[in-house]
């Protein structure tokens, strides 16, 4: 399944200039793993003032043109995806949405009637899931896009890292790749550096997670679209040329899901 994010508004609301440093800000955080404002000014220097780029990238996440970096990485989830019905299911979707384990939830109106992902202790029918990076400008428009210019093929079945349950705490905690060590670790009742050396440890099997909407996310509409296809990895590379990021996620059974961001 695909979320497309689709634009209600065109008005810009931070300057063309300014938009591309935000741009190379997400690929930084994506290439390299560190989210740190004065880094990415020390690599990139788009100004000659530290200032200047820390008010641009904060004014980005303000007008929410990008979302504050998280670290992503597969877990172990339950994704139930309901079909057509004749009507609307309410009662089932706020059952849903208010489980303890439900993370996310969506109530439907067409091929299908809700869509909900939770965390799950046993097997998890999440088999894929990969935040990727857009292409801005757009080299094409999704109406071009052709999965077909690439060989038939299925994406990889991906299974959570195998970590100890102190690295899910710290992973837990840390979803903030800002948020502080020293906090953290008086929560967890460990040391800082402990908490410090396994972020580090975790982060190689994580990426990051920084969407990017340079008309501001109030600016654009979701649409959902489900479809089979065996041109799962060609269809990944299409999106990857439009302006959209996307997390690509697929359940067992044949049954893809995409949801692009």
């Amino acid at each position: 399944m695909v979320i497309f994010y689709n634009v209600i508004s065109s008005f810009w609301i931070m300057e063309e200039h300014h938009l591309e440093i935000v741009y190379d800000y997400v690929r930084y955080c994506i290439e390299t793993k560190d989210v740190r404002h004065l880094r990415f000014h020390n690599t990139y220097r788009p100004f000659s003032r530290k200032q200047s780029t820390f008010s641009v990238l904060n004014k980005a996440l303000s007008e929410q043109v990008i979302f504050p970096p998280r670290i992503f990485c597969i877990q172990k989830a339950k994704v139930k995806l309901l079909g057509h019905k004749n009507h609307l299911l309410v009662s089932q979707f706020e059952q849903e949405k208010n489980l303890e384990d439900t993370y996310y939830a969506v109530l439907f109106l067409g091929s299908h009637s809700l869509l909900s992902f939770s965390r799950s202790d046993l097997e998890s029918n999440l088999k894929f899931a990969q935040c990727t990076f857009p292409t801005y400008p757009s080299e094409k428009k999704i109406s071009e896009i052709d999965p077909c210019l690439h060989k038939p093929s299925k994406l990889p079945t991906m299974k959570p890292p195998d970590w100890s349950s102190i690295e899910w705490k710290v992973f837990a905690q840390r979803r903030d790749p800002l948020h502080s060590s020293v906090k953290i670790g008086k929560k967890l009742e460990v040391s800082y550096r402990t908490v410090l050396n396994i972020y580090h440890r975790i982060l190689k099997d994580c990426t990051i997670w920084v969407p990017f909407f340079p008309l501001g996310y109030k600016n654009y509409v979701q649409y959902f679209i489900s479809f089979e296809t065996d041109f799962e990895v060609g269809f990944i590379k299409e999106l990857k040329k439009i302006l959209t990021g996307e997390q690509n996620k697929k359940q067992n059974k044949g049954n893809p899901y995409r949801r692009t961001i």
